[in-house]
């Protein structure tokens, strides 16, 4: 890792190119660019290009709210 302030992470891939990285307390995060082409309608120029980020908790054994 190197830095300190950084955790390593994995790239899944598929329709929500997602990430996932496990933190210090063992607290197992997704990442996720999700397509949100509807935002706009199918016909807007950049609907293809608009994405919903997304940073959800996966797993939490620490069963305590985790710090923001």
């Amino acid at each position: 890792m190197g830095n300190s302030d950084s955790y390593e992470f994995y790239f899944l891939g598929g329709e929500n190119n997602l990430y996932f990285f496990v933190t210090q307390n063992d607290i197992a995060y997704e990442v996720k660019f999700k397509p949100f082409p509807y935002l706009f309608g199918s016909e807007e120029i950049y609907a293809s290009y608009t994405y919903e980020f997304i940073i959800a908790v996966y797993s939490n054994p620490t069963k305590h709210t985790p710090p923001l």
